[in-house]
């Protein structure tokens, strides 16, 4: 009689088991590129609000420039910089709009701009500053992963300072001594 139960319950667990998987499988495959390059581009999200670089990298092109003369090296040597200097990193993404463009089978490239808020605070100091900016990536697909291939800002915004104890808003930043990041 217990047995039974037992039985039945581990049958009732391999159901939901394999309907769980069966829907994820299916939601795989029916996200195709697009959601493939959103999912990759909120996972460096994420790195970089981590603060960690090395992780980040597995996202980045050998094959990197950017309008500033970056490449991948130099692009993480100044993440690494930027994680040293700042804490407490939050990006707020305002708006993501991604372009797939395909090419020969598994041959895949897409373009994402992404309106964003990084919110952040120096070492030496308790204020929030943010700043907002419009950038325009470039991806491409190797080996089933997406990879950041460029980057350019479209639209850099003045950066804002709060009083952390008033939460007001601070009008001069150079008067907060905030560093440029």
């Amino acid at each position: 009689m217990i047995h039974m139960k037992i039985a039945r319950m581990v049958n009732i667990i391999l159901i939901a088991l394999a309907i769980t998987l069966s829907w994820r499988v299916i939601a795989f495959i029916a996200e195709g590129e697009e959601g493939r390059l959103k999912r990759t581009i909120y996972k460096m999200k994420r790195l970089v609000e981590k603060e960690r670089a090395i992780a980040l990298s597995s996202y980045i092109s050998y094959g990197y420039s950017d309008e500033f003369g970056n490449d991948r090296r130099t692009l993480l040597l100044a993440a690494k910089r930027i994680f040293d200097e700042c804490g407490n990193i939050v990006i707020v993404i305002d708006a993501l709009d991604i372009e797939i463009e395909e090419g020969a089978p598994e041959d895949f490239s897409g373009r994402a701009s992404i309106d964003a808020t990084v919110y952040w605070q120096n070492e030496d100091s308790e204020d929030i500053i943010y700043d907002s900016a419009a950038v325009e990536t470039r991806f491409i697909k190797k080996e089933s992963v997406w990879m950041l291939e460029s980057m350019d800002f479209k639209d850099a915004h003045d950066k804002q300072m709060f009083h952390p104890s008033t939460g007001k808003l601070y009008h001069d930043v150079k008067k907060a001594r905030c560093r440029h990041v």
